[in-house]
């Protein structure tokens, strides 16, 4: 797979057809010397106190000293917020799961939300906005991230390099400044 190729998930949100979606994620061929860890998943109810229990789920991958723990944690909780706020898994009844893999080399995280009408974008915002800087925050600190999906339910990903280095890949809409 090239740098200009995407990439369907393994898995994706029950009742959604990936294949008939666009897909704008942008990933990084796989290493050959990376052995695949144990890859898990979890369903999270559509409430706030859901983020620090996906949080946990995370962390609970990570040693107490790894380097990409404080990141980690923090993409995490940015990117189900993000679910929880600006799509249907915020609703009633609504719901995201989380899913990581943990590579000798890499942490990947994935989020499946239940749709929206947009997709992440970045939108200008006032300096004491509360929010708003999710996509700069992916684009600082994650090593890779993209997006898959459409309006019936949406990925975000985004991979932690465990190393030293950053080998890192802008996602296609950042940018834009719109929402």
């Amino acid at each position: 797979m090239t740098p200009d190729e995407t990439e369907v998930p393994r898995s994706h949100p029950p009742g959604i057809d990936l294949s008939a979606l666009p897909l704008t994620g942008v990933r990084e061929p796989e290493t050959t010397c990376a052995k695949p860890m144990p890859s898990h998943r979890r369903r999270f109810d559509g409430r706030p106190d859901q983020v620090l229990l996906a949080r946990q789920f995370v962390m609970s991958a990570l040693v107490e000293d790894s380097p990409i723990r404080d990141v980690a944690r923090l993409l995490v909780s940015e990117v189900t917020t993000n679910a929880l706020r600006h799509t249907a898994s915020g609703t009633a009844g609504g719901g995201f799961r989380v899913s990581y893999e943990l590579r000798d080399d890499r942490l990947r995280v994935e989020v499946y939300d239940a749709g929206a009408r947009t997709t992440p974008q970045r939108r200008a915002h006032d300096l004491e906005a509360p929010g708003g800087r999710g996509l700069e925050l992916l684009d600082a600190l994650a090593s890779r991230w993209g997006t898959l999906g459409g309006p019936e339910g949406l990925v975000v990903w985004f991979e932690l390099d465990l190393g030293a280095s950053r080998n890192r890949v802008r996602h296609p809409s950042s940018s834009e400044l719109d929402r």
